[in-house]
C-alpha cells in the first residue's frame, strides 16, 4: 500500500493505492456513477470482494483499490500513517494483467524435468497467484500441492511461543508450491528454512531470485542468488538503487530478466561440473592403469622394450577434447548432485568403458593393417594397441 498527499482546497487530500481488499478495509464510502460519496457498509464491501476482486484475480489479474480522503492542515498528525489512512473513499477498484512471457511455462517444465523444484513467493492476492501459477506450469489442476497466504504459512510453521520451528516447516515447505500475499520477511524464513533442513539425506540448494531492495536478505542467504534486473540508467543522484542492492547480494545477474536464462545457467554449470567429473575420472584411471603397466611390464621384459611408447603421449588430447565438451540440453537430463554429489559414479564409470571398448577395436585393426603389411610382424602391435586403450580408457 503506499499513499501521496497533495494540497487541496486549503487542506489536504491523500490518494491511497494498494491490495485492494486491503484498502478496501480502510473505506467508509464509495464514489457512485454520478461522482457523489455514498455509505460503504460490510456488506457491501464483502460483496465487492466476492464479486469483483474475486472474480478479476480468479482470471489472473492484479486488482488494486484506489482511494482517497480530505482533511485539514491542522486536523492530522501527518506522521502517524496507520490514523491517516482510515476512513477513506473509494475511487475505483481495477484489474492489471501482467501477462506471463511464452519462454516461461517451457523454462519451468525443463526445471522440473531437471529435477528443480519452482516455488513462486509473491505478494499477490491468493487467487491471482494460483492463477499465475497454473498459467506457468508451477502447478496443475489435478495437483494437490499447497498454495497458501502468508498467514497461514506463519501460522503453520511457527510454535506456541511464535517462533519459527524447523520440524514445522519441514512439514510445510516440501508440499508448498506458491505463497501469496507474502511478506519480504516471509520469503526470507522460507528460503532460511530449506537451506537448513534436514529432514532428507542431502542438503537442497537453494536459488533464489530477486530484483529489488526487500530481497536482499534471501537473495544473499541463498546458495545462489539470481538478480533478474531490466536494462535501465542508473540515478545517482538518488543513492542505491533498489536494483543495486539486488546485484550486491545476489551471485549472478540476469540483464534481461527472463526466466529462461536461469535454465541456461543451471546448463552451464552441470555441464563444468560434468567436464570435473571426467578430469578426475580419467586421471585416475589413467594414472592408475599406467603406473601398473610400467611397473609389471619393466619387470617382465627383459630385452630393453617398453610398451608405452613417445607417441602416445597424444593421450592428452584425448582428455582435453573429453573435458572441455561444450554445454548442451543433455546435461539437464540428470538431476543436481547438490553438496555431497560423487564425481566418479559407476554411471560415468561405465560409459566410459562403453566409449573405451568401442576405440580398442578401430585402432587395433588400424595398427594390424599398417603395420603387419609393412613389416610382417603383428602380435607385439596387437598387444601394444591392447595397452594403449587400456591406459587411455
Amino acid at each position: 500500500m503506499m499513499s501521496t498527499i497533495i494540497e487541496k482546497n486549503g487542506g489536504y487530500r491523500i490518494y491511497t493505492k494498494g491490495a485492494s481488499e486491503m484498502v478496501l478495509t480502510k473505506c467508509k464510502s464509495i464514489l457512485d456513477s454520478n461522482g457523489k460519496q455514498v455509505e460503504l457498509k460490510d456488506a457491501e464491501k464483502e460483496k465487492l470482494i466476492h464479486d469483483i476482486i474475486e472474480k478479476m484475480a480468479g482470471d489472473g489479474l492484479r486488482t488494486i483499490c484506489i482511494a482517497y480522503k480530505d482533511f485539514r492542515k491542522d486536523k492530522e498528525n501527518l506522521d502517524d500513517e496507520d490514523k491517516i489512512v482510515t476512513d477513506l473513499t473509494c475511487i475505483c477498484i481495477t484489474g492489471i494483467e501482467d501477462p506471463v512471457r511464452p519462454e516461461v511455462p517451457e523454462a519451468i517444465i525443463k526445471c522440473q524435468k531437471a529435477g528443480v523444484v519452482v516455488r513462486m513467493v509473491t505478494g499477490d492476492n491468493l487467487n491471482t497467484a494460483r492463477s499465475i501459477a497454473m498459467k506457468c506450469n508451477i502447478i496443475k489442476p489435478t495437483d494437490s500441492f499447497l498454495v497458501l497466504e502468508g498467514k497461514e504459512f506463519n501460522k503453520r510453521i511457527r510454535d506456541s511461543s511464535g517462533k519459527v520451528s524447523q520440524k514445522k516447516l519441514d512439514e510445510v515447505w516440501q508440499n508448498m508450491r506458491v505463497l501469496a500475499r507474502s511478506s519480504p520477511q516471509d520469503k526470507y524464513t522460507l528460503v532460511n528454512g530449506i537451506v537448513e533442513s534436514t529432514s532428507s539425506n542431502h542438503r537442497e540448494v537453494v536459488a533464489v531470485t530477486g530484483d529489488g531492495t526487500n530481497d536482499g536478505p534471501a537473495l544473499k542467504r541463498a546458495d545462489v542468488g539470481f538478480a533478474m534486473l531490466k536494462a535501465f540508467l542508473p540515478d545517482y543522484s538518488q543513492g542505491i538503487q533498489g536494483t543495486d542492492v539486488a546485484k550486491q547480494a545476489s551471485d549472478i545477474i540476469l540483464t534481461d530478466d527472463n526466466f529462461s536464462s536461469i535454465v541456461k545457467a543451471m546448463m552451464w554449470g552441470r555441464n563444468v561440473y560434468d567436464c570435473i567429473a571426467k578430469f578426475l575420472q580419467f586421471q585416475l584411471t589413467a594414472n592408475l592403469s599406467a603406473g601398473i603397466i610400467s611397473v609389471v611390464s619393466a619387470a617382465a621384459i627383459s630385452v630393453g622394450l617398453t610398451v608405452i611408447k613417445n607417441f602416445q603421449l597424444i593421450d592428452s588430447c584425448v582428455l582435453i577434447s573429453d573435458c572441455s565438451t561444450a554445454s548442451c540440453a543433455n546435461v539437464m537430463g540428470e538431476f543436481s548432485h547438490g553438496h555431497t554429489g560423487i564425481a566418479c559414479t559407476r554411471h560415468r564409470a561405465a560409459h566410459r568403458v562403453l566409449v573405451g571398448t568401442k576405440t580398442i577395436r578401430p585402432n587395433e585393426i588400424d595398427n594390424i593393417r599398417d603395420h603387419v603389411e609393412k613389416y610382417n610382424w603383428s602380435g607385439d602391435l596387437s598387444a601394444d594397441n591392447y595397452v594403449r586403450s587400456t591406459v587411455v580408457w
